[in-house]
């Protein structure tokens, strides 16, 4: 009986060892099966087969590579939406995984690449869904009837020639600048890292983007970090370069009732902008605001400025068009982007420009019915400079000044309005001192003129000139005489 069992035990541990041998080489054989060429096109063709049957639709997958758990690449993906048209293509995406949680059932992938990728997003015309919720109700509908369903979480997403398209065609599309409901993204380079997603709320970074728009606008790197709510686009540590513009701003914020908003940016999106030492051109700011599609001036940026586009906030503002022409201010502008119908209330720090610089702004192109036409003799100030208050419309506005120029200073307190015709008319109070008017009249026998004066005239040249003065000149010189304290 002991030998017969003691031989029983024998015979099993050599089978159990032959087994353990046969195990370790199926094993081997599968590691290296799963590696072969052969193998990992079957998955891919299988895989796609089923997935196509399950959702419906044209899915096909041309290879599969992958190195033990850690690496995927996934070659020629194409995936068709319910109307047969393309949906997805992608040359080639790979994810490289950074960690497994079994027990929690959580995939982190520390990349995710896409190159030669196109992805066409769309809302067929009379449909409410766009052409991949298909694809969102079947996975839905898997994690609902499958409890071992694992969670996939991306520490970063990379761009190599990606082509993103996204149209509803329930919405017809505009003919100029940003249409958000007919976006096109080509030539997409870039990273997108610290992928957060809590309930509604987006996080992530922006690194290096580029890319061409549909619209034109084509911005060569673009950096941030980025917050997307239902009601909150939060934009922070923003850097933009375009060949035109570039943009350095410690935020750039959108407040919003729905995503909606967008497509009245200017009466319905709130903005917080904290912008440093920027150079904006006012082409590039066209495909975001269309009525500023003619405008070609770039300026210069710094300051803090808040509100919607028609009711906007500016506070400590530099705005420099040239070197010679500036400002830097405290701001509230109601009515814009058109110029002629909005309402300013501008308290000047410190300004300065010269009629050159004015006269090459198009203010047609700004919004007004007629361009702005300066006087000639007015190139005589020079470079004037100029604190204060301007209240009112463009046309019509009231004035507390202090102007200081080439030939001479002046403080004004008036309301002034401006004709169709161009006619300048002014009303109030005018103190002058050493002002050269022989240099604004063109008359060699006039010399410099101190006044406290009560105007009410119109014009600014002597041919339309037409003005009512009262009070008293303390110097006044003519022919080289000077008189003083005229009353």
């Amino acid at each position: 009986m002991y030998k017969s069992t003691k031989k029983i035990l024998s015979l099993l541990l050599k089978f159990f060892g032959y087994s353990l041998e046969f195990i370790f080489f199926l094993v081997v054989l599968f590691a290296f099966l799963i590696q072969t060429h052969f193998f990992q096109r079957e998955l891919a063709v299988q895989s796609a087969r089923y997935l196509s049957a399950q959702t419906h639709s044209k899915i096909e997958i041309e290879n599969i590579h992958f190195n033990g758990l850690h690496y995927i690449k996934v070659e020629g993906l194409y995936v068709e939406d319910l109307e047969k048209d393309t949906l997805l293509y992608a040359s080639e995406f790979v994810g490289k995984v950074k960690l497994y949680d079994w027990e929690k059932r959580i995939v982190l992938l520390e990349k995710l690449s896409f190159k030669n990728t196109h992805a066409h997003l769309e809302k067929h015309k009379g449909d409410s869904v766009f052409n991949y919720q298909f694809l969102v109700d079947y996975f839905a509908s898997e994690k609902d009837t499958a409890g071992n369903n694992y969670r996939v979480l991306v520490d970063a997403i990379q761009f190599y020639d990606v082509h993103i398209s996204y149209d509803d065609w329930n919405v017809p599309e505009i003919d100029y600048g940003i249409d958000y409901n007919h976006l096109e993204l080509e030539e997409l380079f870039g990273e997108v890292t610290h992928l957060k997603n809590q309930n509604s709320s987006v996080g992530f970074h922006l690194a290096h983007l580029h890319f061409v728009e549909k619209s034109g606008f084509s911005p060569k790197g673009l950096t941030a970090e980025v917050i997307v709510t239902p009601e909150k686009l939060n934009i922070d540590n923003v850097s933009i370069l375009t060949d035109e513009t570039n943009i350095e701003a410690k935020k750039i914020d959108f407040k919003y009732q729905d995503y909606a908003d967008f497509k009245d940016f200017v009466n319905a999106v709130y903005m917080d902008l904290d912008i440093q030492n920027s150079k904006l051109s006012l082409h590039d700011l066209s495909y975001f605001v269309p009525s500023l599609r003619k405008m070609k001036h770039k300026v210069l940026l710094n300051g803090v400025v808040y509100g919607p586009v028609n009711e906007i906030y500016a506070k400590d503002l530099f705005v420099g068009l040239t070197n010679e022409t500036y400002l830097r201010c405290d701001a509230e502008i109601k009515g814009l982007p058109y110029v002629d119908e909005a309402l300013f209330y501008i308290n000047i720090d410190e300004a300065q420009t010269l009629k050159k610089d004015i006269d090459q702004i198009d203010f047609k192109q700004l919004g007004l019915e007629k361009d702005l036409i300066l006087p000639t003799e007015l190139a005589h100030l020079g470079i004037v400079n100029a604190s204060g208050v301007i209240d009112g419309y463009y046309n019509d506005f009231a004035i507390d000044m202090d102007l200081a120029s080439d030939i001479g200073s002046a403080d004004i307190e008036a309301n002034c309005l401006l004709s169709k015709s161009n006619l300048f008319s002014y009303k109030g109070t005018l103190f002058t001192s050493g002002l050269e008017l022989n240099k604004i009249t063109g008359v060699k026998d006039l010399g410099l003129v101190s006044s406290n004066l009560q105007i009410d005239g119109k014009g600014t040249s002597l041919a339309e000139l037409d003005l009512k003065i009262k009070g008293t000149v303390p110097l006044f010189e003519y022919k080289g005489y000077a008189y003083q304290n005229i009353g």
